[in-house]
């Protein structure tokens, strides 16, 4: 019986060693690969959901970068008007001036500079007062609804030296013109 037992040990090892073996390239190798898988389908669709979200948060702070944009865009819109309308904004001015009560106004328009889509024409704006006065008109002049940029800014203490100034200014007023076709403009020379 010792060789029928030990035989019968043999095959139950073999059969075991058969099973196990079996099981670990049947079941076990297709599963752990399946796992490795579905680890790296799980790790890639991580990355994309990640750059979504990055995506997405880039694209809230463009949507905000738009809309300040567009902001922008309304004010232009709205400092720099497609007609010069040069005689409200003088008379604006004007209104400024006497509002700040200062003397010997002149407000003087000179010769318009054309730009592919954007002209100015240079006013000069002198007129006399206390310094502080001469200050809140230019405070006042950015109220206004019309972009008005100065150049340069000059003051002067009057011969008495009682405290008035003398300020002789330059500045722009801008206004979109209309682009002109220079072939049709030769054409019809």
């Amino acid at each position: 019986m010792n060789l029928f037992c030990r035989k019968r040990q043999m095959v139950i090892i073999c059969a075991a060693l058969l099973l196990t073996a079996g099981f670990v390239l049947l079941r076990y190798l297709p599963l752990r690969k399946q796992l490795k898988n579905m680890r790296q389908e799980i790790s890639s669709r991580k990355l994309i959901t990640d750059g979504t979200v990055q995506s997405r948060a880039e694209l809230e702070k463009l949507n905000e970068q738009l809309i300040e944009l567009q902001i922008k865009i309304a004010d232009f819109d709205e400092n720099v008007p497609q007609q010069k309308d040069i005689g409200l904004l003088l008379n604006s001015i004007t209104e400024l001036m006497n509002k700040q009560h200062l003397a010997d106004q002149l407000i003087q328009p000179g010769v318009q500079i054309n730009g592919d889509s954007l002209n100015c024409i240079p006013v000069k704006i002198c007129g006399q007062g206390k310094l502080t006065q001469i200050f809140d008109f230019f405070r006042s002049l950015e109220t206004l609804k019309r972009l008005v940029r100065i150049e340069k800014a000059h003051l002067s203490n009057d011969k008495d030296f009682n405290g008035n100034l003398r300020m002789v200014t330059n500045a722009f007023v801008y206004y979109r013109g209309q682009k002109q076709d220079n072939k049709t403009d030769s054409a019809v020379n």
